[in-house]
């Protein structure tokens, strides 16, 4: 996902605000999940996730984000979400 934002242009994701915002929270998101040795690390990863999906969602809804740009990362913050959340059931 940081991919896609990092080559995306700053017109696609809406603006250079909204650009900065979702690369921020997909940055925390990395951290968090780097060197996971807590579940409670996880969690927040989880939440700044979640987050990051709902902010996307409503900016897509407004019609800024490039429609292409926003199946693609959409269904990519799905499938890390899912993913997460095995990961937090499991361990």
């Amino acid at each position: 996902m940081s991919h896609e934002i990092g080559t995306a242009t700053t017109e696609e994701l809406g603006g250079a605000k909204l650009a900065r915002r979702f690369a921020t929270r997909i940055e925390k998101v990395r951290k968090l999940i780097a060197e996971p040795t807590k579940t409670g690390k996880l969690r927040k990863a989880g939440k700044q996730l979640k987050t990051f999906s709902r902010q996307f969602g409503a900016a897509v809804a407004k019609g800024k984000i490039d429609p292409d740009l926003a199946a693609s990362l959409q269904g990519l913050a799905g499938e890390a979400s899912s993913r997460l959340a095995g990961v937090i059931a499991g361990g």
